[in-house]
């Protein structure tokens, strides 16, 4: 997970935790492809605004192999508190793989996280 405010990673990994899920945070957008290039991640969750390099230049990177090739395609969830009409189109076309408004609710984030990693693994996601 990417995220540079100290309340939104604390929230956040304390859902995906309660989720089962297992996080490694980074505090911007560089630190994010610097860490998904040494590790293997099933997904990146991805704070839009960050400082140094946010979230569309991260998602930008990854996607052009400056993670690895073989992690250019990662699923990439963008995390913003700009939830305006047309955010999700712009980030979907700047490369993410979906959206969530902050907060996050944990609804939302358990489905999101469901899908997308059902369809990396080529499984049809149960319908909530």
């Amino acid at each position: 997970m990417a995220e540079d405010d100290q309340i939104n990673r604390f929230l956040a990994v304390n859902l995906l935790g309660r989720l089962g899920h297992q996080v490694e945070v980074a505090h911007n957008g560089q630190e994010a492809v610097e860490t998904l290039k040494a590790g293997n991640f099933d997904l990146v969750l991805m704070d839009v605004r960050m400082p140094d390099m946010d979230g569309e230049e991260a998602v930008a990177a990854i996607r052009r192999g400056d993670a690895g090739e073989e992690k250019a395609k990662v699923p990439v969830v963008a995390l913003t508190a700009n939830a305006l009409r047309g955010d999700r189109d712009h980030l979907l076309a700047a490369g993410m793989d979906d959206y969530l408004a902050k907060p996050l609710e944990l609804a939302e984030l358990d489905r999101v996280l469901a899908e997308l990693l059902a369809k990396r693994d080529g499984i049809k996601a149960p319908l909530a």
